[in-house]
């Protein structure tokens, strides 16, 4: 018995009928969609303009996952803003050095430390050392 040649079309139809999530307009509340089954005949394909409480009928990990995205985003826009100012605010500043000696191309003008002077009187570098890591306080033997 020989078989038939598979029809293509027939194959892309049942995809888009069947298989593709659909929607119809509720019939209890006419502004919402209500998602159809594969089963059911009818309906129109989901939109890429999908609200994001419609997304919660594809499962309750769909719609939590593209809300928490939403609220992420919000957050970092407002954290990246506040971050943004707080930016400007030291370029702004006197404390921001832009002569810094000895910087060359990208390093100049940048937020490289400039050298600082010496705080210790002392010429020895060991003794340096050890009045910058123990106070003189501490080195009393009483």
């Amino acid at each position: 018995m020989p078989s038939a040649p598979p029809d293509l079309q027939r194959a892309w139809n049942f995809y888009y009928g069947r298989t593709l999530p659909r929607r119809e307009k509720d019939e209890d509340e006419p502004d919402r969609w209500r998602k159809l089954e594969s089963v059911e005949p009818g309906g129109e394909l989901y939109a890429l303009t999908t609200p994001l409480r419609e997304l919660g009928d594809f499962g309750l990990g769909v719609g939590l996952y593209f809300s928490s995205r939403v609220a992420m985003v919000l957050m970092f826009s407002l954290i990246g803003f506040l971050n943004a100012l707080t930016i400007m605010a030291y370029y702004r500043s006197d404390d921001y050095d832009t002569k810094v000696r000895g910087a060359r191309g990208a390093g100049r003008g940048s937020s490289a430390a400039p050298p600082q002077p010496r705080r210790h009187s002392s010429s020895k570098p060991v003794e340096r050392a050890v009045l910058s890591i123990f106070p003189p306080r501490f080195l009393m033997l009483a």
